[in-house]
């Protein structure tokens, strides 16, 4: 993600992200978000929703890692609870259905080896839907 959206993220939730201060022994957030710009929205959303749970509960999340692994968002969080794993499970199913690059829908394709959501505008040539097979020549 770049820096400018990665640092509104930091901004707008410093306690579910205060770990990026921390040594990255301890927390890997300070090299920021390791994906596409398509899922900030997706990503805003879950920090809201995971900041609004907190506070109504007394937790204290602190975001771990945020990174796409086998082409979906993956949000790792300490000190959470049943609801905001379920948040996180959730935010990693809606990924699967939104271009890492632009947030357009999009879908969870094959490209060399890797698994990527894209949309058709941002799909590499070559790649193919995973839920389909590519024609055999």
């Amino acid at each position: 993600m770049n820096p400018h959206l990665t640092e509104r993220l930091f901004a707008a939730f410093p306690a579910l992200f205060r770990g990026r201060q921390l040594p990255v022994t301890e927390n890997l957030m300070g090299f920021g978000f390791d994906c596409g710009d398509g899922w900030y929205a997706l990503i805003e959303q879950l920090a809201t929703a995971i900041s609004a749970h907190a506070a109504a509960t007394g937790l204290n999340p602190l975001a771990v890692q945020v990174k796409q692994t086998f082409g979906t968002l993956r949000f790792d969080v300490d000190a959470a609870d049943a609801h905001i794993q379920a948040l996180c499970a959730a935010a990693e199913q809606r990924s699967s259905q939104i271009c890492e690059q632009c947030g357009a829908p999009g879908a969870l394709r094959y490209y060399r080896r890797r698994l990527l959501v894209c949309c058709d505008r941002h799909a590499p040539p070559g790649s193919w839907i995973a839920a389909q097979r590519p024609d055999a020549d």
